[in-house]
């Protein structure tokens, strides 16, 4: 249980939409736009409960009960719709009459709807369990559709998804059988739910496209776009659209509107959680408060729990592991372990990425239990995890396989957040706390600043810039020493060099952005503000621990080139000033398509080393082989 739930728990309009069951029979639908059938599959609870209970006699026809009983459900008056339902059952006209009907399972079925939104599962299973011991559910297709939805419900809401998928498959087929449409609806979109869950995260979009297709069909605009809702929230949260999942949830977003505040809040939650993967820690906290400020009618403990877990999430990739667990520790309470064990997988999947501390805690017997009881497939992620035998990762759930690898610091892990800009997760990959420091990586052209939870792209140093870079990581530099470490000078002359230094560091502030007050002056030099870490994914040290500094200053190379490059520049610049004429530094950088600074350290070593003549000031310098 992740991104989403059946649309039972979220939307009542959706829902009481698809509760067809017309006094004419399920295949008609009222002709009438104004009768109380029409009413209710439009979601105009209010208007059905205006002319009937709220009317001036407060009376109404009796084959409208479940009507009723379902438009107080879905306004939010459950203890009044229980109420009626049992009166109806004591009444001599509704027992006898109606008792065992297929109106009384639809009616139940409204109340274990309300039962499984406010967590009471033992008594949402105990409607059930009437409609089951009555004659209809063996005569009645309509009676077996609801019976087998509302155990489909409280078996996905206690996170049972092996038996909620084998009840959504039966009530698809009795509301086949039925001819049902609206039901079959509501079973299309169970399935493909728990099939999600299990880790068939392809076909159970699948499924979930076919139920949002039928409510177009049948008009029910309101079903189609939360059901779509979860499509789109479910590609984003397993990684079936990496590149493309930002764009889609803000489209998406746009055609909600304010009427289904549950997919509303669901979607928001989605977009803060990509925005902290990807770095942005201000727009994922941006649109937490909006999802915060989304009140949901019935005060959705679960929507709460999930808030919690985002908030977690954000907290452990931007501060670390002990400001995490303080969200962790506020979701804990509101889960009954035994009754949800559902949101428990959800709150070790969290520990797992943020707290790992928290999750190390917990028992393999615990881990195998969950996997084995709920079926989930981010269950027997976490027990394929912890390695314990028998379990494995979903080969769909492309995203967790990501988080799992980024955890791992596995190589094949730096590589996917790169090429998915999942950012956020550098510092996981590394095994860092989240802090203020610089990622190089040259091979695969990565220069990113890290700003507890703040994580943006640069445009990639020159040659120059990155040893400036580097030698300033070793610790404070005078400029003296900067021009022998990084332009490789013998003698410093602070009448020719303080202006080169200066302007260097003038350009690698430039390059820094934002974070241009890291390079700081110290004394007669310069160094990186206290705190402020690099460092080289290209050449990181492999992973020992949780933690890791730093690469030390002993293992920078000032000239930041390879041997075997520097060797072949180092030739070609002495071939090109072999000719009479000489060559200037704007030749070597033209000709090499390097930097202005890598040509001139290139040819001032040279001149050090005696194999070439420097002739002429400023522009008009040149350099000749020595004869």
């Amino acid at each position: 249980m992740n991104a989403v739930a059946p649309l039972a728990h979220r939307s009542g309009r959706a829902w009481a939409s698809d509760a067809h069951l017309p006094s004419e029979g399920p295949s008609m639908v009222a002709r009438d736009p104004k009768s109380l059938e029409a009413l209710f599959y439009a979601g105009a609870h209010k208007e059905v409960l205006r002319r009937t209970v709220d009317s001036p006699r407060g009376d109404y026809d009796e084959h409208h009960t479940h009507l009723v009983v379902g438009a107080l459900v879905f306004t939010g008056r459950t203890d009044e719709a229980s109420t009626l339902f049992r009166a109806w059952e004591r009444e001599p006209r509704g027992a006898t009459t109606n008792a065992g009907t297929a109106r009384s399972a639809a009616a139940r079925f409204f109340l274990c709807v309300a039962e499984c939104r406010a967590g009471r599962y033992g008594a949402a299973l105990e409607l059930c369990e009437q409609t089951l011991a009555t004659r209809a559910y063996r005569a009645e297709p309509l009676a077996r559709f609801h019976l087998h939805q509302g155990l489909g419900l409280v078996r996905y809401f206690t996170g049972v998804m092996p038996s909620a998928m084998r009840h959504a498959a039966r009530a698809r087929r009795h509301a086949l059988e039925a001819r049902f449409p609206y039901g079959r609806m509501l079973a299309l979109d169970l399935l493909g739910h728990t099939m999600v869950q299990r880790g068939r995260i392809f076909s159970g979009i699948a499924v979930l496209e076919q139920a949002a297709e039928l409510a177009d069909a049948i008009d029910q605009a309101a079903f189609a776009t939360t059901t779509r809702s979860a499509i789109v929230a479910y590609r984003a949260h397993f990684g079936a659209d990496l590149q493309d999942a930002s764009a889609a949830l803000h489209r998406h977003l746009g055609d909600i509107g304010d009427a289904d505040r549950y997919s509303k809040r669901l979607i928001l939650t989605e977009i803060a959680r990509g925005h902290a993967f990807r770095g942005d820690r201000e727009a994922a906290e941006r649109e937490l408060q909006r999802a915060e400020d989304v009140a949901l009618p019935d005060g959705d403990r679960r929507a709460l729990v999930k808030l919690h877990l985002a908030r977690a999430l954000l907290a452990g990739l931007s501060f670390g592991e002990v400001e995490a667990a303080e969200w962790l520790t506020r979701a804990r309470p509101l889960v009954r372990a035994a009754e949800d064990p559902a949101l428990e997988v959800d709150i070790a999947w969290y520990e797992h990425l943020v707290a790992p501390r928290l999750f190390a805690s917990r028992a393999d017997a615990d881990l195998a239990r969950m996997a084995t009881q709920t079926g989930i497939a981010r269950a027997a992620h976490l027990a394929a995890a912890r390695g314990l035998e028998g379990f494995r990762a979903s080969d769909e759930d492309r995203f967790g396989a990501l988080l799992a690898q980024a955890r791992a610091g596995a190589p094949a892990g730096l590589d996917g957040v790169i090429a998915t800009r999942m950012l956020g997760l550098l510092p996981m990959c590394c095994g860092l706390e989240p802090g203020d420091r610089i990622y190089l990586d040259a091979g695969r052209g990565l220069f990113a600043l890290e700003s507890h939870g703040s994580v943006t792209a640069r445009p990639f140093p020159t040659d120059a810039q990155r040893s400036l870079l580097q030698c300033l990581a070793g610790g404070p530099r005078t400029k003296e020493q900067l021009i022998r470490e990084v332009w490789a000078l013998k003698v410093y002359r602070p009448e020719s060099h303080d202006a080169v230094v200066h302007t260097a560091i003038s350009r690698l502030r430039a390059l820094l952005g934002a974070h241009a007050s890291w390079v700081q002056m110290s004394g007669d030099g310069y160094r990186l503000a206290p705190g402020v870490g690099v460092v080289e994914l290209s050449v990181a040290a492999p992973r020992t621990g949780s933690t890791r500094p730093p690469p030390a200053p002993a293992s920078v190379t000032p000239p930041a080139i390879g041997a075997s490059e520097g060797t072949s520049r180092r030739d070609a610049v002495l071939a090109m000033a072999a000719s009479d004429a000489g060559i200037t530094s704007t030749d070597v950088t033209k000709r090499l398509e390097i930097s202005p600074m890598t040509a001139l350290r290139l040819l001032n070593g040279l001149v050090e080393e005696g194999l070439l003549v420097r002739t002429g000031r400023g522009r008009k310098t040149c350099y000749q082989r020595r004869r």
